[in-house]
């Protein structure tokens, strides 16, 4: 009996489809797949070898690994840093997704980081690509910060709005908010500085130790060390007065800040309390004793945890206060990577507890 060439190739051909992942889901299949492996990487901080796969995941439309891709090429210093691509890729990433919904959609979290980290770059300029542009970085942050409900967006955008006469008022407010209602130690020492300087809003000398003594009780780890400083010089610069003033608005806003929220529902901030990838910085000897110049030690405060549903307590970028200029600290803005264990490609969890998203 003759068996025809097609029934022999026939075996074959259903051989190559399963492995191929059959017909037109096989690139789909092959990016998810990149991106699945490169997963292993990351969580390893092996990020040199975790970008060829994220490229290909990326190349084939998987949401995560574009955004991870760009905020692996933003790190500073590395032999992979390419500040012009991870422009590129958050520029093309928040540009596809600007319309995603704050409250449903899982991206939004993902999509609002990216876009503060584009107003960054927007502030700032990518050297020899792109100049700064002041006005689009204040319009992605208001599309993060309005649109997109994200709490770190507004807070930069008031600290932005901080040095105009005609929006320092809103700023305030929206410092205040945060301060209040998010716990967010930043805030709440940015309103310090205002307060300790002659603006506009007046030098008033005990309210602004008391934000910086309620910043301090609320600051996370990263924060402690600068607005330590920044309490510090007011406490050693205020007069007993000032200070017992200070100690009684200090404990209202720690009373009124556990009793308030503002009631409105927020887009869900994943990871928002694992780890940072490049470490939290190292505090030191920040449990050390703090002195003033005549020998007066600082009061140890202690340290009151934001209750659930308090925010990350993150600034992004270095600003003058009354100790000098402030850097960042390590871990924060654009070398700020999170822990990738948070999603699939598609930003749902992964199955495992640890991996479930922070709602």
């Amino acid at each position: 009996m003759r068996i025809s060439r097609a029934k022999l190739l026939a075996p074959v051909l259903l051989a190559m489809l399963a492995l191929s992942g059959g017909g037109v889901g096989a690139a789909d299949q092959t990016a998810e797949s990149a991106y699945r492996s490169s997963i292993g990487a990351m969580k390893a901080h092996d990020f040199a070898r975790a970008i060829p796969d994220l490229k290909r995941a990326a190349d084939g439309g998987v949401f995560l690994a574009q955004y991870y891709l760009a905020r692996i090429y933003a790190i500073d210093g590395q032999p992979f840093t390419n500040h012009r691509q991870a422009f590129e890729q958050l520029r093309a990433l928040v540009a596809a997704n600007r319309g995603v919904d704050p409250y449903l959609d899982k991206r939004a979290p993902f999509v609002a980081n990216a876009e503060r980290l584009l107003a960054l770059y927007y502030r700032e300029g990518v050297p020899g690509f792109q100049v700064a542009d002041a006005g689009l970085a204040k319009a992605h942050l208001e599309h993060a910060a309005l649109r997109l409900g994200d709490t770190e967006a507004q807070f930069q955008l008031a600290v932005m709005e901080l040095d105009s006469p005609d929006f320092q008022p809103r700023a305030l407010d929206t410092l205040d908010m945060l301060a209040q209602t998010k716990h967010h130690a930043g805030a709440a020492a940015q309103i310090a500085i205002v307060y300790s300087r002659d603006r506009q809003a007046g030098q008033i000398p005990f309210e602004a130790l008391a934000y910086a003594t309620y910043a301090v009780k609320i600051a996370g780890e990263s924060d402690r060390v600068w607005i330590g400083d920044i309490y510090q010089t007011l406490y050693c610069a205020a007069n007993p007065a000032n200070r017992s003033r200070a100690a009684d608005l200090a404990d209202e806003l720690e009373r009124g800040a556990l009793n308030v929220t503002d009631g409105d529902r927020q887009p869900p901030e994943l990871g928002r309390d694992r780890q940072r990838v490049l470490g939290v910085l190292d505090l030191g000897g920040a449990g050390t004793e703090r002195l003033c110049g005549n020998g007066e030690t600082v009061p140890d405060l202690k340290h009151t945890a934001a209750p659930a549903g308090g925010q990350p307590n993150v600034i992004a970028k270095g600003f003058n206060s009354p100790v000098g200029f402030i850097a960042p600290p390590m871990g924060a803005g654009l070398k700020d990577l999170e822990t990738p264990s948070l999603g699939d490609e598609h930003g749902e969890p992964l199955g495992g507890a640890d991996d479930q998203p922070t709602q």
